[in-house]
């Protein structure tokens, strides 16, 4: 890892560079006196190997296995949405699909229920539910709800790290996802997705510029899809 990755941006980052070198430098000993250790330490360690990974550009299959045994200890002890977004994620990297894997369909499964009891995503006003919402939709290949949820997404004009920070998990799931064999899968919400997708990755890239402030070329779902009916529910 690079530390001016972390100390050039937000102060959290900076704090979360520290609290892992920390516990990265101590893990073993932590986790052998720990008769219990919780989940935030597997999570914590879980984001150490993550980042390896990424910083590696993909290569390092030894980080990738340590951050996923991480999570999915982290997701035993607490099955949360912080746990279960990053353990799915991680699993599709190692070449894992819903139509095979049961422990990715497990996990889908769970966050479902945890974020349906949390009602209606256009009455959502926590950004990490709505984004794990979003995060899941993707897994599920529903492109639809995804769109509704990054609609929300746009609608809460989140701080530009917390975008970042969602928008670099789902590239992860589509560097790794098999690409579709036709262009008869790329439905209308299929391809407002990918035009969502495109317009926040280069907000992000204009470090600074609110959410909403950057409206060139934000265009309707109906627009986009035709009619719009595809994505309306």
């Amino acid at each position: 890892m690079h530390c001016s990755r972390f100390f050039s941006g937000n102060y959290y980052y900076a704090l979360l560079f520290l609290a892992a070198l920390i516990l990265y430098t101590q893990r073993d000993q932590l986790l052998a006196t720990c008769e219990n250790p919780s989940a935030d330490m597997f999570g914590l360690l879980g984001r150490i190997h993550k980042e390896r990974f990424v910083e590696s550009k993909f290569t390092d299959q030894e980080a990738l296995t340590a951050a996923i045994e991480s999570y999915r200890n982290g997701f035993q002890a607490d099955p949360n949405e912080y746990m279960g977004v990053n353990l799915a994620n991680l699993l599709v990297c190692t070449g894992q699909e819903l139509s095979s894997s049961q422990e990715l369909n497990r996990i889908c499964n769970v966050l479902n229920l945890r974020i349906g009891r949390k009602g209606d995503i256009s009455k959502l006003t926590d950004y990490w539910d709505v984004a794990t919402f979003f995060e899941v939709r993707v897994l599920l290949e529903e492109y639809t709800s995804a769109v509704r949820a990054v609609e929300r997404i746009y609608a809460m004009d989140p701080p530009i790290w917390q975008l970042a920070s969602t928008l670099r998990n789902i590239r992860l799931i589509n560097q790794f996802r098999k690409p579709a064999h036709d262009k008869v899968k790329l439905t209308p919400a299929r391809r407002l997705f990918d035009f969502w997708m495109e317009f926040l990755s280069d907000v992000v890239t204009e470090s600074g510029q609110s959410l909403q402030n950057s409206t060139n070329g934000i265009i309707s779902s109906a627009e986009l899809t035709g009619n719009g009916s595809e994505c309306s529910r």
